[in-house]
C-alpha cells in the first residue's frame, strides 16, 4: 500500500496555527485514518489504490489482484470464490493428485503418457481406427468384418465372404459385388495332387553340380557345373556348327562374330621347318614326327664348335623359401652333348654359420642332377667354383645365424648353337601339334 502521510500537519510555531486551524487539521487527519482503515478491510479502490505499492493486494469485482514487483501493473490471481477454496458444496471441491492415475483405474482420471496417449480401454464408440473415420450402421450382422474403403477413405462393415467351387476358392467383399478367384486349391495353396506334384524346398538346391539337385548361381550369377547339353556360346560368341567332323577345329571369325567348324587347312596350312646351310637345305621338319638331321659335315659345324658347348637352353629359374632353393623345370645341354629335360627340384642348404656369412652355389652337374656347394663361412666369403662340366644356376648369400638366404640368379644360358651335331626343333619353339 502507499505509505501513510499526514495531509494536515500541525504548525506549533509562534504565529502558526490557531486553535481553529489545529481543530480543522485534526478532524481531517482522523477522517484520513478511518478512510485508510476501511480500505484495509476492503481494498477495492479509493485514494490509497491510486498510488499502490509493489506486492499490494486488492479485490475488484470478486477477483483478487496483486501488484507486480516493478509496481507497474496489477496481476490477476483468480476468482475469490472459485479458485481459492470458497466452494459452494463438498461435491464442488478441488481435485488432488490422489484423483489421478497413469492408466485405467476405477474412479480415477487418467494421465497421458510421454507420447500424449492414454493407457486405458474405452467403453464409448471409437470414431476412428488408424486415423480413418468409422462409418457403419448400428445394425451389425453376424460375421460382419471391418473393411477399409479406399474410395471413401473410411472404415465400414462388410460381410467378407469366401466360397469353394470345385478346386477353386473365391472371395467377395459384399453381397452386391462379384466373386474374385483367389487360387486353385491343389496348385496354388499347397494341396498337391501327388508327391510328384509337390513343391521344391531348399534341400532340392545345391551350390554346384550335385546329383539330383538344382544349381544355385554364384555371386557372379554363374553356374558352377559342367553341362552335357550343347553350349550355344563360347566366350560370349555364338557357336554355329551343329556337327564337328573328324579333324575339324572351332575357329572364331570376327567378320560375323561367330565360331565355325573348319578344317585345319582353312586356318592356314602347317609350314615345314627347313634347316639351311647357306642356300643348301640340310633337312626339313613337317611337325608330324620326330626327325634327326645330321649336320656334322656342313659348314654349320664350325659355328657349333665356336659356341660355349653346354648350358641352360630354357627354364631352370631359381627361387628360395627359407633355406630351400627350388630350381624350376627346364632344358639343358650337357657337356657330353646330350640334351636333358630338368624336372622341378628342391634342394635344402645347410644351416647358417652362427658367426660369419657364407655364399653357397646351386648348379646342375655333368649328369644333369641339381646339386649344391656349401661355401666357406668368412667375414668376406668367396663364391664356390662351378665344377668342370657343371652348369651354374644360382648363388645364395646366407647371413650369420639366419634362417633364410638371399638368392641371385646366375643361370648359364646357352646360345642357340650347340656343340652336339644334333638340333632338336623344340629348342626353337616347335610344338609338334601339326600347326
Amino acid at each position: 500500500m502507499s505509505k501513510y502521510e499526514d495531509p494536515t500537519q500541525l504548525d506549533y510555531r509562534y504565529g502558526g496555527d490557531t486553535v481553529d486551524d489545529f481543530a480543522q487539521k485534526y478532524m481531517k487527519t482522523v477522517a484520513y485514518i478511518f478512510s485508510a482503515l476501511n480500505e484495509l478491510r476492503s481494498p477495492t479502490g479509493g485514494t490509497l489504490t491510486q498510488n499502490p505499492e509493489a506486492y499490494q493486494l486488492k479485490v475488484d469485482d470478486n477477483k483478487l489482484y496483486i501488484r507486480n514487483q516493478a509496481n507497474t501493473d496489477w496481476i490477476l490471481l483468480g476468482d475469490v470464490q472459485e479458485n481459492f477454496g470458497f466452494r459452494t458444496s463438498a461435491s464442488d471441491a478441488f481435485l488432488t493428485e490422489s484423483d489421478v492415475a497413469d492408466n485405467g483405474t476405477a474412479g480415477k482420471l487418467i494421465r497421458a503418457d510421454a507420447s500424449g496417449k492414454l493407457n486405458a480401454d474405452i467403453l464409448g464408440n471409437a470414431a476412428k481406427i488408424a486415423d480413418k473415420a468409422i462409418q457403419m450402421g448400428l445394425d451389425l450382422a453376424d460375421e460382419d468384418r471391418l473393411v477399409y474403403d479406399k474410395d471413401t477413405d473410411t472404415i465400414t462393415n462388410r460381410p467378407l465372404q469366401f466360397k469353394v467351387d470345385g478346386d477353386k476358392i473365391y472371395a467377395r467383399k459384399d453381397a452386391t459385388t462379384g466373386w474374385v478367384l483367389l487360387g486353385d486349391l491343389k496348385q496354388n495353396l499347397g494341396f498337391r495332387s501327388s508327391t510328384d506334384d509337390a513343391f521344391l524346398t531348399e534341400s532340392d538346391v545345391a551350390d554346384n553340380g550335385t546329383a539330383g539337385k538344382l544349381i544355385r548361381a554364384d555371386v557372379n550369377g554363374k553356374l558352377n557345373t559342367d553341362i552335357l547339353g550343347n553350349a550355344r556360346k563360347m566366350a560370349g560368341k555364338t557357336f554355329a556348327p551343329e556337327d564337328l567332323q573328324d579333324g575339324q577345329i572351332p575357329v572364331y571369325r570376327a567378320s560375323d562374330g561367330t565360331w565355325h567348324a573348319e578344317n585345319k587347312g582353312t586356318v592356314g596350312a602347317g609350314k615345314n621347318l627347313m634347316i639351311m646351310d647357306g642356300d643348301k637345305m640340310l633337312g626339313e621338319y613337317n611337325g608330324d614326327e620326330m626327325k634327326a638331321i645330321d649336320i656334322q659335315k656342313s659348314s654349320l659345324t664350325k659355328a657349333l664348335a665356336e659356341s660355349t658347348g653346354y648350358g641352360i637352353v630354357s627354364g631352370c629359374a631359381p627361387t628360395i623359401s627359407g633355406l630351400t632353393v627350388t630350381v624350376g623345370a627346364g632344358i639343358v645341354h650337357l657337356a657330353d652333348g646330350k640334351r636333358k629335360e630338368i624336372v622341378q627340384t628342391n634342394i635344402t642348404l645347410d644351416n647358417a654359420d652362427p658367426t660369419n656369412p657364407r655364399i653357397d652355389l646351386v648348379y646342375i652337374d655333368s649328369t644333369g642332377t641339381v646339386a649344391k656347394i656349401t661355401g666357406t663361412a668368412s667375414a668376406s666369403p668367396n663364391v664356390p667354383t662351378v665344377p668342370t662340366g657343371g652348369i651354374s644356376v644360382a648363388q645364395v648369400s646366407v647371413a650369420a645365424g639366419s634362417t633364410t638366404g638371399t638368392i641371385t640368379d646366375k643361370r648359364d644360358m646357352l646360345p642357340r648353337f650347340y656343340n652336339t651335331g644334333t638340333v632338336n626343333v623344340k629348342d626353337f619353339g616347335a610344338v609338334g601339334d601339326g600347326v
